[in-house]
């Protein structure tokens, strides 16, 4: 059964799944490993949230087959800003729903935090439009919602999508 968890805390499976998906997405800012310290401290902040999608037929590592990640942070208006991250999904996996269910449960998290804060949530994530693979996912995420805000101007940059979430965690349109 495939299913999409919380992923907090810390564990050796964790780190090298999640390793695996940063090295099988070709994210550029990953170096390959991710370390006890470094997972404490993300999840220490209480306001990033990961998810990860998990096929329970696979062992150990093999078992992480996408992820997604979520952060707020606080505004002196009293709002807030979030941003979505490192939305993946393994090849071998895509084409079943996953990536959009991921991008559901990422922006209901956003509905709820809007709702426990009473606070409105600029939300945010960005995509590469030139890749061939990043094509399916942008259709996701303007289903969901999101506006085109900035678009990017070469091959390698990233356009801006962005939503806004009411602080009784309805999207605005």
């Amino acid at each position: 059964m495939i299913e999409i968890k919380s992923a907090r805390g810390y564990n050796k499976k964790l780190a090298q799944g999640l390793a695996r998906l940063y090295s099988a997405s070709g994210f550029s800012s990953f170096d390959g490993e991710i370390s006890q310290d470094r997972l404490r401290e993300i999840y220490k902040l209480n306001n990033v949230y990961r998810l990860v999608v998990f096929d329970d037929s696979k062992r150990g590592p093999f078992a992480f087959v996408g992820m997604g990640r979520i952060w707020f942070q606080p505004q002196d208006s009293g709002n807030y800003i979030s941003e979505i991250h490192d939305i993946f999904v393994l090849d071998e996996y895509q084409g079943r729903g996953l990536g959009g269910k991921l991008v559901d449960y990422l922006i209901d998290i956003a509905k709820r935090f809007a709702k426990t804060k009473e606070a409105s949530i600029i939300l945010s994530l960005t995509s590469n439009p030139n890749n061939p693979k990043r094509k399916r996912a942008i259709d996701i995420y303007l289903k969901r919602g999101f506006r085109l805000v900035a678009k990017t101007n070469g091959k390698k940059g990233t356009n801006l999508y962005k939503m806004w979430i009411d602080k009784d965690g309805q999207i605005v349109p």
